[in-house]
């Protein structure tokens, strides 16, 4: 009798027993580890026991105490501008995102000049980011590419930010992202975009323009500054502008410089066909100066030519559609409005070079004579 009540106790312990392992949740035993965001690689990275990682040497720490970093993907293809993404890759690497770049395959892109670049994640695999940055470059390819475009609009709705730099606005623009929305670009490219898409509002004024959800940046380091103001909204002004100040770069947000305004911009545009036009008379041409703001504009090149009176023909032709008021003695001048109505100036002034013999001095001038209403 008393083995038996031994045997029964035993069992009822084993039952008990038994049954409180099985009532454990599951996650205690599944736990993982994780370092703290460090920025390398092994943020991604999960662990079985506690210690410290083998890559960083933090400290591990359970991966369900780690709040997720904010994912940032930044869109490549052939021919994408280099500081289009890796200018906003750095601002958001400083904030401590986790930052990944895409393309279609997953396959290496070469960049504009020719850098190449290994994505992290092709279209099939890569997790959905929380911001999406579309820079810019030689765009029509992806602009036009079916694929790209399905893969913007799918990921789009979950995204918190989108974000376009430079010409990428004509990618967000042909899948139908921007219509009905405000939008800035390449300063070469605003007349482009606003012909090429009427439903998008394009402003010359702006250095990025933010309609919340989607901000589209004009060109280049124009990217910095509206991955700034991105920064700026999730995690405050400070922290933007300690990491302006941590990376050496000048965020003034409340001098509102856009390129697009600037008097060469608007009133200089078709200089560049006058110099090609030259480069055909002349031995040598060399920019000398560009320099102006959105009032005045300065810009002068120093040709070599023996067929002087031919360089001039050309460059009173090119002037005489300014509504020019006179030409003489190889200076030419003429009035306009400006695009308030205002009044402006301008002149083109050919000048021998003192003391060498078949050098001339173009200098091509615009200014403001009176505001308009």
């Amino acid at each position: 009798m008393k083995n038996f009540w031994i045997l029964l106790i035993t069992g009822i312990c084993l039952c008990l027993a038994t049954a409180c392992i099985e009532a454990q949740p599951a996650n205690v035993q599944a736990e993982k580890y994780k370092c703290p965001p460090c920025g390398m690689d092994c943020d991604r990275l999960h662990f079985d026991k506690p210690g410290s990682c083998p890559h960083c040497q933090m400290p591990l720490q359970k991966a369900s105490t780690i709040k997720p970093r904010t994912k940032v993907g930044i869109l490549l293809f052939d021919g994408v501008q280099i500081i289009d993404y890796t200018g906003p890759y750095e601002i958001f690497g400083q904030a401590g995102y986790d930052v990944y770049t895409v393309s279609k395959t997953g396959q290496m892109v070469s960049t504009a000049f020719k850098m190449k670049v290994q994505p992290n994640y092709s279209f099939a695999n890569v997790p959905q980011p929380d911001i999406l940055v579309v820079p810019g470059g030689q765009v029509n390819a992806a602009r036009k590419d079916k694929a790209t475009l399905a893969w913007l609009n799918s990921v789009y709705p979950q995204t918190q930010n989108l974000m376009s730099v430079c010409t990428g606005a004509f990618i967000l623009a042909e899948a139908h992202l921007l219509d009905g929305k405000t939008a800035t670009t390449f300063h070469r490219s605003l007349a482009k975009l606003r012909k090429q898409f009427p439903k998008v509002k394009v402003v010359t004024d702006k250095r990025f323009v933010d309609n919340g959800k989607i901000i589209t940046s004009a060109g280049l380091s124009a990217g910095m500054d509206a991955a700034l103001a991105v920064v700026a909204k999730k995690q405050g002004v400070g922290n933007a502008q300690r990491i302006a100040l941590h990376i050496e770069y000048i965020w003034q947000p409340e001098k509102k410089f856009a390129r697009g305004e600037f008097a060469d911009v608007k009133y200089l545009r078709g200089t560049h066909r006058l110099i090609r036009q030259l480069r055909k008379l002349s031995s040598h041409i060399t920019f000398k100066q560009t320099q102006g703001d959105v009032s005045q504009w300065d810009a002068r090149w120093q040709l070599t030519t023996r067929q002087v009176d031919k360089v001039w023909e050309t460059i009173a032709a090119h002037y005489d559609t300014h509504h020019t008021l006179s030409i003489d003695k190889q200076t030419a001048k003429w009035r306009f409005k400006g695009n308030d109505q205002s009044d402006w100036s301008g002149q083109a002034k050919l000048e021998p070079v003192a003391g060498k013999a078949n050098d001339y001095q173009l200098i091509v001038k615009v200014w403001q004579v009176s505001k308009g209403k």
